[in-house]
């Protein structure tokens, strides 16, 4: 008589710890985008100074574990890496290494790509969530594999980068990759060079993930009536907005230029079709009176299953 509730008893429990497996094979965090400024004159310097102790506290007082962060030279992002003891970042650094380097540089910016060719595009995540597997950087160009400009190379701003890196969720053992992009600025919603750079984002994607989980976020200077994102989308992957479960949160625009005079939506989040979303939120910037940057940074809390074997 005893047995029957013997069963029962352990198929309980059976149940129990195979929900809880279950469970814990999602890899649920939130990835950021954001566009933390560079520095473009003496003025812009002095403007950094005056910023950059807000930067790390905005992507930390609103719980990214994933943040793509394009622009910053390279004593930026030593400057902020300072500033944080939860995020490590992952991605190349090039170029002035000191404020005193960028100052003292030579004044001849379209001939020699010097400002663009010192941007970086650092991807931070919480090191005790993740850990990298692989990285590597291709750039928007006919030669993505060498540091080169674009499709056009008699653009001035044609020398932009594409980083990338392999991650594993430390809790679940899930991998996936995020890619993280800066496209030039376009000279139309048409614009030739930027709708290649979008083709050669999604060559590369399924060169390097393969058929694998992918996050590409960034700074597309294009909005949504694009080519550059009807050309993305038109490959299958997903913008995070447009699927996720609530509402956009917060702003309704990433660029500001500063001044809250512009209300161009040119950051996104795009996901694989295994990516759930569940919220997307926009973040204002301003703090003490101060743009933290001329872009707003964009969120998605996005949810990862576990393939089965």
């Amino acid at each position: 008589m005893k047995m029957p509730r013997l069963k029962t008893y352990v198929f309980w429990v059976a149940a129990f710890f195979l929900g809880a497996s279950a469970h814990a094979a999602e890899a649920e965090f939130k990835i950021a985008s954001f566009n933390a400024a560079f520095c473009r004159n003496t003025a812009d310097l002095k403007n950094w100074e005056m910023r950059k102790a807000f930067v790390m506290p905005l992507v930390e007082k609103n719980g990214v574990d994933i943040c793509c962060m394009q622009e910053p030279y390279a004593f930026q992002v030593r400057y902020l890496q300072t500033q944080t003891k939860f995020y490590e970042f992952v991605g190349q650094l090039s170029g002035f290494e000191s404020p005193k380097l960028f100052a003292d540089r030579p004044d001849n910016f379209s001939s020699a790509n010097i400002i663009l060719s010192n941007m970086n595009n650092p991807i931070w995540y919480k090191r005790a969530q993740f850990e990298i597997l692989e990285n590597g950087k291709f750039w928007l160009s006919k030669t993505p594999s060498t540091p080169s400009g674009g499709f056009d190379q008699k653009r001035f701003d044609s020398e932009r980068h594409c980083v990338w890196a392999r991650f594993k969720h430390l809790h679940t053992g899930i991998e996936f990759w995020v890619f993280n992009v800066h496209v030039l600025c376009g000279k139309s919603p048409e614009d030739p060079e930027q709708i290649e750079s979008a083709k050669l984002l999604i060559s590369k994607i399924k060169e390097i993930s393969g058929n694998g989980t992918f996050l590409l976020c960034g700074d597309f200077n294009s909005e949504e009536n694009s080519g550059t994102l009807r050309t993305l989308l038109a490959s299958g992957m997903r913008e995070a907005s447009a699927i996720s479960r609530e509402p956009l949160k917060g702003e309704k625009s990433t660029f500001t230029g500063y001044d809250d005079k512009s209300s161009k939506r040119l950051d996104y989040i795009f996901v694989s079709n295994d990516v759930e979303v569940y919220q997307v939120e926009i973040y204002d910037t301003m703090k003490a009176g101060l743009r933290i940057s001329d872009h707003r940074p964009i969120s998605a809390v996005v949810k990862i299953k576990k393939q089965p074997l």
